[in-house]
């Protein structure tokens, strides 16, 4: 059986949001959550079926979120990373 890419990528990403961000990680609407506990989430993380899904709510308010997030596929609060990258 085939080791299933989605947790690499979801590793990846729960570590560089642990370690870069300094965030604490619980569960929130069954998925990984990222914040400081006390207020709603900044990030949600979730592995559907094709992708990992990082929730970010509305990526537009980040200054030049859309050129710098080229590569990924987006949603209207999400960000999917998908098995290989364009």
């Amino acid at each position: 059986m085939e080791e299933d890419w989605r947790k690499e990528k979801v590793i990846l990403i729960h570590n560089m949001i642990l370690k870069e961000q300094g965030l604490k990680e619980y569960i929130n609407y069954k998925m990984l959550a990222y914040g400081d506990g006390k207020q709603e989430p900044l990030l949600h993380l979730n592995a559907q079926k094709n992708y990992v899904s990082l929730y970010v709510g509305n990526i537009d308010k980040v200054e030049k979120a859309r050129e710098l997030l080229n590569p990924f596929d987006m949603g209207k609060g999400c960000i999917r990373i998908k098995k290989t990258l364009p």
